[in-house]
C-alpha cells in the first residue's frame, strides 16, 4: 500500500521528470525575467519594497543606506559607490549594466524604487500619480463563531486603500479595513465606518532646511533598533546587508499591523552640510486586558491585546482601552566617512503595568520610560562598521555591533554580536535577534555569500545565542543555534535549481532551560526548481523534507509541490496555479512554505497533517490602468474531520477561500 509520503515522491519525480524532458527538447530562450524563488528571497524582495518606499536615492545615498535598503549587496552597493567616486552621478538606472554586477531582471525589479537625482529634484515626476485598491476575501464554510454568533460581524475580510503621490514632493493616502469577524457600523446618512483606519500626509524635499514632515501614521527608526525600528525585519537570512537596520529616519506608514506605528507628527530638519534633526510627538490608543492591581486598588495592564481583532465582545471591551503618549528626537552628524546619531526616545502609558514577581523570566514594559542611544557607522576601505550602545533610565544596557564587507567582487560577509540586557526593554525595539525585542539574550550572527562563477553560488549563515538570568548570568549549559546554507545553480536565460539545509536547536520553555542539557532540534532539506520552457510560462517544483526531535522522540515532515505561472504582458492576463501535497508527523515537524496570493501581497502558512492544498489565481487588465485579481484556494485533510480550533473551528475536513482585487490607477 502506497502511503501520502510515498504518493508525494512519486508526484515531485513525475513533476521533475517531466520538466527535464522539457530541457531536452526546448532551445536555449533569452528570458531574463527568471523570478527568484527562494522563499527567503521572496520575502526579503517584499522587505525591500517595504522599507524602500520609493526612497534611495542612488546619487546621494551613503554606502549604508544602499545596504540597509534591502535592495543591493555589498558588492553591487561599493560599486555604486566606486562609480560615483569616478565617473559622477548617474543619469539613468540602465546605467548599473555597466558595473557589471547587475541583471536587466534586477534593474527592472530597482526601477520601483530607485530615485535618480537630477539638481535640487528627481527624473520623472510630471504631474502626480492616484490609485484606489479594494481587496476582499472570505472563508467559503462558516466556523463555530458565525454560526453560534459569537463574532459580530460576517466572514468578510475588506481592505480599501488611496494613494495619491508626486515624486519629491508629497505622498498621501489613507486606509480602511474590516477583518473577518468585525462590524461595519452603519449610521443613517452617513458611509459605514471600519473597524480600522488609517491615513497619512507625506511632504518631502530635497532642499531647504525643512526636508519631511509627516502628519498621522508613521514609524520612527533609531539606529540599528535598540530604541525603535521602522523596518522589515526578517530574522536570521542569507543576505550580509541584512545585518544593519538603518535607513532613513521618518517612514509614513501604509501596512496593515494596526499597533506598531506613531500618530501624530514627525519632521526631519537639515541644520548643516552634516548635521541632520528628527522628531517626533505621537498619542495613539492600544488594546489592552487591565486588572485591578491589589496592592494599589487601580487599574494595571496585565497584557497588550496586539492581534486588532476586534469580533467578539471580550475583544470589544480591550479595544484602545490604553493610551501612549511618546516623543523622541534625533541627531545625525556626517563627519567624512563616519555618521554618528544621537537617539532619544520617550514613551508614557496612561495605566501601570503588572509587576512580574517571577525570577526567572525577564522585566516587561514600565509605565514610563525613556531611552538613550548612540549610534555610529563608519566606511572604511570597503568596510562599513556599524553599532548602537542604548539604555534606559534604570541604566539598563543593550548593545549590538558588527561589520559587513566584500573580500572579493564574489565574496561578501557580515558579523555582528549582540547583547540585551533582560531589564532593558523598549516597546518600539526591533534590533537583530531571536526575539522582536532587544531584551534578554547575548548572541552572534554570521552572514555569507560566495559566487564560484556566473551559475554556481553558495550562501551560508548562523546565528548562536544565550538567554540570561536576570544577574546577566547564562541560563543553561548550551548554546541555541541556527544554520542555513544553501547551494544555488542558476542559468540566468531559463533554470535555477537551488538545495537548502536548515538546522535549528534551542530550548523550547524554562523548564527545558533549567534542565539545562535539553534541546529541541529541527532540520530540513530542500530541493527547488524554476524553469522557463517558454516565454511568459515558468513551472516551478520542490521536494522538502523535515525533522523535528526532542529527547528519544523523533517526528517528521514531507511537502512538495508543482507550480505554473503565465504572465504575458501584451495578452492582458496573467494566471497563477499551485497544488501542494503534504504529510507530517504533528505540528513539531511542520513544513513552511511563501505563496504569492493577489499582487501585492504574500502570507508563509505551515503546513502539518496529511493532505493537500490547491491555489488559482488570475489576473486581467481589460483597461490600461484597471487591474482586476480574483483567487480561489483550497487545502483538504485526510487525518481529520475539523480543523482548527476554538472558536475558528470547522467542522469537516475542506477549507476554502475567495479573494478578489481591483487596482484602479489614474
Amino acid at each position: 500500500m502506497i502511503t501520502v509520503s510515498g504518493r508525494i515522491c512519486q508526484v515531485f519525480l513525475l513533476s521533475m521528470f517531466c520538466l527535464c524532458s522539457s530541457l531536452a527538447q526546448t532551445e536555449l530562450l533569452d528570458h531574463t525575467d527568471l523570478e527568484e524563488n527562494n522563499d527567503l528571497a521572496s520575502i526579503e524582495t517584499q522587505a525591500a519594497s517595504y522599507n524602500s518606499q520609493k526612497s534611495v536615492k542612488l546619487n546621494s545615498a551613503q554606502l549604508e543606506e544602499l545596504l540597509s535598503s534591502g535592495l543591493f549587496t555589498i558588492s553591487q552597493s561599493d560599486a555604486i559607490m566606486n562609480h560615483r567616486k569616478k565617473y559622477g552621478s548617474f543619469l539613468c538606472l540602465e546605467e548599473l549594466q555597466q558595473l557589471k554586477c547587475f541583471t536587466k531582471a534586477e534593474l527592472r525589479s530597482l526601477s520601483d524604487f530607485v530615485i535618480i537625482e537630477a539638481g535640487l529634484g528627481e527624473l520623472n515626476f510630471t504631474h502626480s500619480r492616484s490609485n484606489i485598491s479594494i481587496r476582499h476575501h472570505r472563508l467559503i464554510e462558516n466556523s463555530q463563531a458565525y454560526s453560534q454568533k459569537t463574532y459580530a460581524g460576517s466572514p468578510d475580510y475588506l481592505l480599501i486603500r488611496y494613494r495619491v503621490n508626486k515624486t519629491g514632493f508629497y505622498d498621501i493616502g489613507f486606509h480602511l479595513e474590516k477583518d473577518s469577524g468585525e462590524k461595519l457600523i452603519y449610521q443613517k446618512g452617513v458611509l459605514p465606518r471600519f473597524d480600522h483606519q488609517r491615513f497619512y500626509l507625506n511632504f518631502y524635499k530635497s532642499h531647504g532646511p525643512i526636508r519631511q514632515i509627516v502628519l498621522g501614521d508613521f514609524r520612527i527608526n533609531m539606529g540599528q533598533g535598540l530604541i525603535s525600528n521602522a523596518r522589515f525585519n526578517l530574522g536570521n537570512n542569507f543576505n550580509p546587508s541584512g545585518l544593519i537596520r538603518r535607513g532613513q529616519s521618518i517612514y509614513k506608514f501604509s501596512g496593515l499591523d494596526e499597533n506598531r506605528f506613531h500618530r501624530g507628527v514627525a519632521t526631519k530638519m537639515k541644520l548643516s552640510q552634516s548635521i541632520h534633526i528628527t522628531s517626533y510627538l505621537s498619542h495613539k490608543k492600544y488594546d489592552a486586558l487591565l486588572i485591578e492591581d491589589e496592592s494599589t486598588d487601580q487599574d494595571s495592564i496585565s497584557s497588550l491585546q496586539l492581534s486588532g481583532y476586534h469580533r467578539t465582545d471580550t475583544e470589544l471591551t480591550r479595544k484602545k482601552n490604553v493610551s501612549v503618549l511618546s516623543y523622541g528626537s534625533i541627531i545625525d552628524i556626517k563627519v567624512k566617512n563616519t555618521q554618528i546619531g544621537l537617539n532619544q526616545q520617550s514613551y508614557k502609558f496612561n495605566h501601570p503595568f503588572l509587576i512580574n514577581k517571577s525570577p526567572l523570566r525577564p522585566q516587561g514594559l514600565s509605565q514610563n520610560t525613556s531611552l538613550f542611544s548612540l549610534d555610529i557607522r563608519t566606511d572604511w576601505n570597503s568596510i562599513l562598521f556599524f553599532g548602537e550602545w542604548a539604555f534606559n533610565d534604570q541604566l539598563k544596557h543593550a548593545l549590538v555591533f558588527g561589520l559587513i564587507t566584500s573580500l572579493d567582487p564574489r565574496f561578501d560577509i557580515g558579523l555582528s554580536y549582540r547583547d540585551y540586557s533582560p531589564s532593558y526593554s523598549s516597546f518600539f525595539s526591533g534590533a537583530i535577534g531571536q526575539s522582536s525585542s532587544a531584551q534578554n539574550e547575548r548572541g552572534l550572527r554570521l552572514a555569507l555569500t560566495y559566487a564560484l562563477n556566473k551559475q554556481w553560488s553558495i550562501q551560508y549563515s548562523f546565528d548562536t545565542w544565550l538567554k540570561l538570568k536576570s544577574k546577566n548570568a547564562f541560563i543553561g549549559s548550551k548554546l541555541s543555534s541556527e544554520n542555513l546554507l544553501r547551494i544555488t545553480y542558476s542559468d540566468k536565460n531559463f533554470l535555477k535549481v537551488y538545495l537548502l539545509f536548515s538546522s535549528r536547536q534551542f530550548p523550547k520553555s524554562v523548564e527545558d532551560i533549567l534542565l539545562k542539557a535539553i534541546l529541541h532540534k529541527s532540520h530540513s532539506l530542500r530541493l527547488h526548481c524554476s524553469y522557463l520552457p517558454l516565454k511568459g510560462i515558468e513551472l516551478r517544483s520542490r521536494l522538502e523534507f523535515s525533522r523535528y526531535s526532542y529527547t528519544a522522540h523523533a517526528e517528521r515532515g514531507i511537502l512538495t509541490y508543482y507550480e505554473i505561472v503565465y504572465k504575458l504582458t501584451q495578452h492582458k492576463i496573467r494566471a497563477r496555479f499551485r497544488m501542494t501535497l503534504f504529510e507530517t508527523t504533528s505540528h513539531e515537524s511542520r513544513i513552511y512554505a511563501y505563496e504569492q496570493t493577489v499582487p501585492g501581497y504574500y502570507a508563509i502558512p505551515s503546513y502539518s497533517g496529511s493532505g493537500y492544498k490547491v491555489q488559482l489565481i488570475i489576473g486581467l487588465k481589460p483597461l490600461n490602468n484597471l487591474n482586476i485579481d480574483l483567487g480561489y484556494t483550497r487545502i483538504s485533510y485526510y487525518d481529520r474531520n475539523e480543523i482548527g480550533s476554538g472558536m475558528d473551528k470547522i467542522m469537516g475536513s475542506e477549507k476554502s477561500q475567495l479573494q478578489t482585487q481591483m487596482v484602479y490607477s489614474f
